[in-house]
């Protein structure tokens, strides 16, 4: 069985079509410290900046609250495999698509979910777009004490504040809930997410890109159906064929 746990240094590893590509890597990629003097560029990537400390996981708590409450590099190291988690990475996501990733399994395991299924990924994707993944999965974090990496300042989200709002209400209202699962247990996939994931590549591959961008992901997700957000977007008439209409128009210019 696929799972998705939080072991250091590991990568999140598809047994399917994309078997042995460990897609998912945390250490010093994702999460900076921002404090009083560093520097944000105008492209919104800290590069080289003195006062930048980017923190791998085990050896330091990778994110700091004002109040100091950790949250430590085990509870947020990868998502993988356990049989496979030293495998060395091959990175066909982009960096947004496995923060979305990331998102979803926290979003799991806040619900108490026994699987990641369709919605938590459809939740995550949502948080991305909008640019509220700090506040969406660290609320009790002080805002502004850390972000997440490489965030592109010129993205324009490809959901309405509206739609976004109320599909995250209306998801997370339909979701079952339990008690909370922490990051350093495992979580297995479900069928349809690896379906989904699958589908991702291909999409990936038919517009020729050279990694799985987040609109491949949501372009997958909408063809699940049997997902109760699936169901709540295709109500607002977003489907999967408009996503690839954009993704063509994108190609094209």
């Amino acid at each position: 069985m696929l799972y998705a746990s939080t072991i250091a240094g590991a990568g999140l590893c598809f047994k399917s079509s994309v078997a042995s590509r460990c897609l998912f890597e945390f250490s010093s990629h994702f999460f900076d410290f921002v404090t009083p003097s560093t520097v944000r560029p105008i492209g919104g990537k800290l590069d080289q900046v003195q006062s930048r400390k980017t923190i791998p996981p085990i050896q330091q708590p990778i994110l700091q609250s004002a109040e100091d409450h950790f949250i430590d590099g085990r509870q947020v190291g990868a998502l993988g495999d356990p049989e496979t988690s030293h495998v060395e990475m091959y990175i066909s996501f982009s960096l947004r698509s496995r923060q979305i990733i990331f998102a979803a399994r926290v979003k799991a395991g806040e619900r108490g979910a026994n699987m990641i299924d369709v919605d938590d990924l459809l939740v995550g994707w949502v948080l991305e777009d909008q640019g509220m993944l700090e506040k969406g999965l660290f609320p009790t974090v002080r805002e502004g004490t850390f972000h997440f990496v490489n965030q592109d300042l010129l993205h324009i989200p490809f959901f309405s504040p509206q739609i976004a709002n109320n599909l995250l209400a209306k998801i997370e209202g339909i979701l079952p809930r339990s008690q909370s699962v922490g990051l350093s247990t495992d979580i297995p996939l479900s069928s349809a997410l690896i379906h989904a994931f699958n589908s991702a590549e291909e999409i990936q591959t038919r517009f020729q890109y050279s990694q799985i961008e987040p609109l491949h992901v949501l372009a997958a997700l909408l063809a699940e159906e049997s997902s109760q957000g699936v169901k709540l977007l295709h109500d607002s008439e977003i489907t999967q064929e408009k996503v690839l209409l954009k993704l063509g128009s994108a190609t094209e210019n």
